[in-house]
């Protein structure tokens, strides 16, 4: 599925190499800008350093664009071409597949689910591979200066990478919790909405709205500890 969008996969890695590149180098000219002035710099000698500051402004807000624009069209079109391949799946099963599955369950896969992968390449994909390419340049160009700064750095880099393999499985169980309860959820107020005549007719109105209000506050408090690991988990790892 991946592979029709090699090209602009290849292009939005480029653009987020070049807007971490753009954010170090920012900081390096911003540096020496403030240590030029404590010195006494005149005006025009600082002018090349100033030009160079904008530059790389500009240059970080075209690649931070470019790189958001391209990944996001390469994550809706993968979704649609899922969706596409969930709809051509199910198809062939019917009806004998629906009377499995409540509806909701099938909305949440088909919606929901397939959502995810819109995080995965727009949100996660070309991050993790700038955590791993950034950080081994900047390794090699700081151990070009002194053998030692690297080692410095390495302990630090070797809790970013492990923190998250540690906590995988706390993250793991929470999102497949939070996936079923979704699909719970989902289900319910579908089946509701389909059969609001007849609990209208029963008298079941009110009774089915605290059920649908029970499963949004489990889904709210499942949501709230994915977040909190998610929280949690960028704290170590960016900390």
């Amino acid at each position: 599925m991946v592979r029709p969008w090699w090209g602009e996969l290849t292009l939005t890695s480029m653009a987020a190499m070049l807007n971490s590149a753009s954010t170090i180098a920012l900081a390096v000219v911003g540096s020496l800008i403030v240590g030029l002035v404590a010195e006494g710099i005149s005006v025009t000698g600082l002018q090349p350093y100033l030009v160079a500051l904008a530059a790389l402004t500009v240059l970080k807000a075209v690649m931070a664009w470019a790189e958001s624009y391209i990944s996001h069209r390469i994550a809706y079109g993968i979704l649609a071409m899922m969706r596409s391949l969930v709809f051509d799946a199910i198809e062939p099963a019917a009806p004998a597949y629906m009377l499995k599955r409540r509806s909701g369950d099938i909305i949440s896969t088909v919606m929901s689910d397939v959502e995810v992968v819109e995080l995965y390449f727009a949100h996660t994909l070309m991050p993790v591979l700038v955590a791993l390419i950034m950080p081994l340049t900047a390794l090699t160009i700081l151990g070009s200066m002194h053998w030692i700064l690297p080692l410095v750095l390495l302990p630090f880099l070797f809790l970013v990478v492990a923190t998250p393999i540690k906590m995988h499985h706390i993250g793991d169980a929470i999102a497949n919790r939070l996936r079923l309860q979704l699909g719970k959820t989902n289900a319910h107020v579908v089946d509701s909405i389909q059969g609001l005549r007849e609990l209208i007719t029963f008298g079941r109105g009110s009774a089915r709205l605290g059920e649908v209000e029970c499963n949004s506050c489990s889904l709210t408090e499942t949501q709230k500890r994915n977040s909190r690991y998610l929280g949690s988990l960028s704290g170590l790892t960016e900390g």
